[in-house]
C-alpha cells in the first residue's frame, strides 16, 4: 500500500519534469524524467525499495570522499574509515524511510519545487542538514542554507532551516529565517524547508506552504537496520531474537539520544536491543487508577467520563469532536486534584505529561518562559494520545486585574497560553487538564468553552469521604462509630492532610513499639498550636453571616460551609448579574456580612475579613472604587479610569467616598443579621459541632432568608 508524496508542490509544470544533475566541475547531463506524483512506501524500511535506498544513503555517508565532511561534523574516522555517528546513522535511516526512494528525493529538486519537512526536534536540525548534504541528496548537489547567494554561485537546492542552539530559536534567528524563506521564493531554485515541532511558523507564511512531510519516527524496523549496520560485520545477526528483545514502536519513538548512544556500546546487537528495552521500560506507576478511588463527587464522575470517551475515540467508535477535551479542576490545596489527574492517565493507558506555570516560569525571562510552555504542549502533541496536566493555572493572571504592575508581561503570558490552547484544540489526541486554587484570578478568555470545556470544583472532603479514606488506610478493625467520630473531627482538612496524619501516626506507634491506635491519628489532627474553641466559634459566626447575606440579598446559592484548621470556607455558586448598581451594592453587603456578624455577636470585629488581595475587605473596597472608575455608575459618569485602587485611595476625597460605601454595605448586612441573630448563633453552633454544613441540613437553616416558611432545624 502506498500514499502520494504530499510534501512537494509543483508550480505550473507538467506531471513529468526533466531534472538536471549538476556536478562540481562537470557539464550538466540530463537525468530521466521524474514524475511529481512520486510515491512513498507506507511500509518504511520493511519495503525492499526503501531498504535499498537506505543502504545507498548510508553507503554515501560511509564513503571515503565523505569522510572529512562527516568527521568534521563529529564522526569517528580514527581507523582511516568513515564511521558516521549513531545520531547521523539513525537520522539517515529515518530520512530514507520518510522519502522512501531516490525518485521521491529527485522530485524535491525539480525547478520551483517547494517541500517542507517537519517532525524534527530542535536538536535534530543541524544533523539532518548534515545527512541531507552528505547522504540523502544526489552526489554533486550544490546546496545553500541561505537564500542570499554569492555572485556566480547557482545552487541546486536551497535548504531553509532556522539557526538554533538546540534549545530554542532566538527571535533574531526566527526573523532571519522568515526573511530567507521569503527571498527563496523569488527564484526557480527548489526549496526544502526544515521546521522543528517545538516552534510554530508565522501564520502569514505557513498558509502559503505545502502540507508538511513528517520525518518518520524511530521504530523497530529502523532500529533493527541500525543494529545491523553497527554490528552486522561482527558475526551472526539474529534478526528474530533482536526484534523480540526490542521495545515497541511507541516507546522507540520517544528514544532519548543518550539512550541510543549508550546502548550501542554493548558488545552485540542482541545486548544492545536488551539495553534499549531496559532504558525504555516504563517506570512502575505510582498512584491509583480511577478504579481505586471511591465517592460520587462531580470531579471523579467527570474524570471517569473523559477517560471512557477517550477509550471510545481510541477504538474509533466516536469522533474527536464528540469528546469533552479539557477540564479545569479548582479548589483548596491538597484536595487531590493532581492525584485525580494522574489517576486519569493511569486509567486511560496514555502518556501523562505533567507541568505547571511555576515550572515554565523557572525557565527564565519571558521568552524562555513562553518557550518552556510551548515545549510542554509540543511534547503532549508528539506523544498523542496523551493527557497534558497543567497545575497552578491561576498563575496565568487576568487582563481585568486592577494591578497594573507587570501588566505587559502578564498580557504576553496570557496571549501565549491562549495561542497554545487554541492550537492544541485544533488537533486530535490530547486532553488538557488544569488545576488551580483561585479560578476567579484567571482571565475569562482562558476559561471559555473550547479552551476549558468543564470547570469543576474539587472541595475539601466531607465526613463520609474522610471515613472512607480512614477505612482504606487502617488495617486494624476499629469500631465504625469511633472512626466516624474521628472523621468528623478531621473535617476541614484536605485529603493530603488526612494521608499525612495517618503516616505520622503510624510512625509514632512504631517508635513506641506498639500497634496503631485511633488516638495516635486524633493527636495528629489536633497538634500543638491548634485553633482554640473561641477562634472556631468566631469563625463559624463569620461564615454563617456570609451564608445568610448570600440568600437574603440574592447573591447565589450556598453549597457548603466548612471549618478548616486555618479558618473557614463559604462555598458559593455565584449568580449571573446584569451589572446593575443594586447588584454590586448587594455583593458588597455579602462580602461585609462576615464582619457584620462578628460585630453583632461579639461586639467587636477581628482581622478575619481582611488580609490578602482576595479577602472580603479587599474585594469590597475594589468594587466600591470600580463603581466610579470602571463601571460608569459613580461620580465620574461614563468616564473609564485606568488606575489601581491603591493609587486612587491616596486622594482623601476618594478615600472618604469609598469608605462610606463599604461602611454602608456592612450596616446593611448588620441590619439583616440583627433580625435573625438567634438563628445565626444556632447555625454557628451546629457548624462548630459538625465542622461542615451542606445539603438539606444547610438548606433548612437558610430557608427563612429566602422568604419561605422556616422549618425547625436542630
Amino acid at each position: 500500500m502506498s500514499q502520494e508524496f504530499f510534501g512537494t508542490r509543483n508550480f505550473g509544470y507538467d506531471d513529468a519534469v526533466t531534472i538536471s544533475n549538476r556536478s562540481h566541475g562537470a557539464a550538466n547531463d540530463e537525468r530521466r524524467a521524474v514524475p511529481f506524483s512520486s510515491e512513498i512506501s507506507a511500509a518504511g524500511l520493511a519495503d525492499p525499495v526503501c531498504l535499498s535506498f537506505a543502504a545507498e544513503v548510508v553507503e554515501r555517508l560511509r564513503s571515503v570522499e565523505q569522510a572529512n565532511a562527516v568527521v568534521f561534523s563529529s564522526g569517528d574516522g580514527n581507523d582511516n574509515k568513515c564511521h558516521p555517528t549513531a545520531t547521523q546513522l539513525l537520522l539517515a535511516l529515518r530520512l530514507a524511510a520518510t522519502f522512501g526512494s531516490r525518485r521521491a528525493v529527485d522530485s524535491c529538486l525539480a525547478p520551483q519545487a517547494l517541500t517542507m519537512l517537519s517532525g524534527l526536534q530542535l536538536t535534530e536540525v543541524k544533523p539532518v542538514l548534515e545527512v541531507l548534504d552528505y547522504g540523502l541528496l544526489p552526489p554533486g548537489t550544490r546546496t545553500l542554507t541561505k537564500s542570499r547567494r554569492s555572485p556566480g554561485v547557482t545552487p541546486d537546492l536551497v535548504l531553509c532551516a532556522p539557526e538554533t542552539d538546540g534549545r530554542e530559536i532566538s527571535r533574531f534567528n526566527l526573523r532571519t529565517f522568515h526573511e530567507d524563506l521569503v527571498d527563496a521564493f523569488d527564484s526557480r531554485i527548489p526549496v526544502l524547508i526544515l521546521w522543528p515541532d517545538e516552534e510554530e511558523l508565522s501564520a502569514d507564511i505557513a498558509r502559503f506552504l505545502p502540507a508538511p512531510l513528517r520525518l518518520v519516527p524511530t521504530d523497530r524496523a529502523i532500529v533493527l537496520e541500525l543494529l545491523r549496520l553497527t554490528y552486522g560485520e561482527s558475526g551472526t545477526f539474529a534478526a528474530g531474537a533482536i526484534l523480540a528483545a526490542l521495545p515497541d514502536d511507541r516507546a522507540l519513538a520517544d528514544l532519548p539520544p543518550l539512550a541510543l548512544k549508550a546502548a550501542l556500546r554493548a558488545s552485540s546487537a542482541l545486548e544492545a536491543a536488551r539495553q534499549l528495552a531496559d532504558f525504555l521500560r516504563p517506570a512502575a506507576k505510582v498512584g491509583p487508577s480511577l478504579d481505586d478511588l471511591s465517592g460520587d463527587g462531580e470531579a471523579l464522575a467527570a474524570a471517569r467520563r473523559l477517560v471512557e470517551d477517550l477509550g471510545l475515540w481510541k477504538e474509533r467508535r466516536i469522533k474527536w469532536n464528540e469528546l469533552c477535551r479539557s477540564m479545569l479542576m479548582f479548589g483548596p490545596p491538597g484536595t487531590g486534584k493532581t492525584w485525580l489527574a494522574r489517576a486519569m492517565g493511569a486509567s486511560a493507558g496514555v502518556d501523562f505529561i505533567a507541568t505547571s506555570f511555576a515550572e515554565w516560569q523557572a525557565a527564565g525571562h519571558l521568552g524562555n518562559m513562553l518557550a518552556a510552555m510551548q515545549k510542554s504542549f509540543t511534547e503532549a502533541r508528539r506523544r498523542s494520545p496523551s493527557i497534558l496536566f497543567i497545575d497552578e493555572i491561576d498563575s496565568v493572571g487576568s487582563r481585568l486585574s486592577s494591578d497594573r504592575h507587570g501588566a505587559n508581561y502578564s498580557h504576553q503570558v496570557i496571549n501565549g497560553f491562549l495561542e497554545q490552547m487554541d492550537r492544541i484544540s485544533r488537533e486530535e489526541g490530547v486532553i488538557v487538564i488544569g488545576a488551580c486554587n483561585f479560578p476567579e484570578r484567571i482571565d475569562p478568555a482562558v476559561l471559555r468553552a473550547g479552551r476549558f470545556d468543564l470547570k469543576i470544583e474539587v472541595p475539601l472532603p466531607d465526613g463520609d469521604a474522610i471515613f472512607g479514606m480512614l477505612k482504606r488506610s487502617l488495617v486494624n478493625d476499629f469500631p465504625e462509630a469511633d472512626m466516624r467520630a474521628l472523621a468528623r473531627s478531621a473535617i476541614g482538612r484536605s485529603a493530603a492532610d488526612v494521608d499525612a496524619a495517618v503516616r505520622k501516626a503510624r510512625s509514632a506507634a512504631r517508635s513506641a513499639g506498639r500497634a496503631l491506635r485511633l488516638e495516635d491519628i486524633r493527636a495528629e489532627f489536633a497538634p500543638a498550636g491548634a485553633v482554640t474553641e473561641a477562634v472556631e466559634w468566631r469563625t463559624a459566626v463569620h461564615e454563617c453571616g456570609h451564608a445568610f447575606a448570600a440568600i437574603a440579598f440574592g447573591r447565589g446559592s450556598i453549597e457548603r460551609l466548612t471549618l478548616t484548621p486555618d479558618g473557614g470556607i463559604t462555598t458559593r455558586m455565584p449568580v449571573n448579574d446584569e451589572g446593575l448598581i443594586a447588584e454590586i451594592e448587594a455583593e458588597m453587603a455579602y462580602l461585609m456580612a462576615g464582619r457584620a456578624a462578628e460585630r453583632l455577636v461579639f461586639g467587636e470585629v477581628s482581622a478575619g475579613a481582611g488580609g490578602p488581595e482576595h479577602s472580603d475587605l479587599a474585594k469590597a473596597t475594589a468594587l466600591a472604587v470600580m463603581l466610579d472608575t470602571r463601571f460608569g455608575l459613580g461620580v465620574y459618569g461614563s468616564l473609564w479610569i485606568d488606575a489601581s485602587p491603591d493609587v486612587l485611595l491616596r486622594d482623601p476625597e476618594v478615600r472618604d467616598r469609598v469608605r462610606a460605601r463599604v461602611d454602608a454595605a456592612e450596616a446593611r448586612a448588620g441590619a439583616l443579621l440583627t433580625e435573625h441573630k438567634d438563628r445565626l448563633e444556632g447555625m454557628a453552633r451546629v457548624l462548630v459541632r459538625e465542622r461542615l454544613l451542606a445539603g438539606k441540613t444547610l438548606a433548612d437553616w437558610l430557608v427563612p432568608l429566602s422568604g419561605v416558611a422556616p422549618s425547625n432545624p436542630e
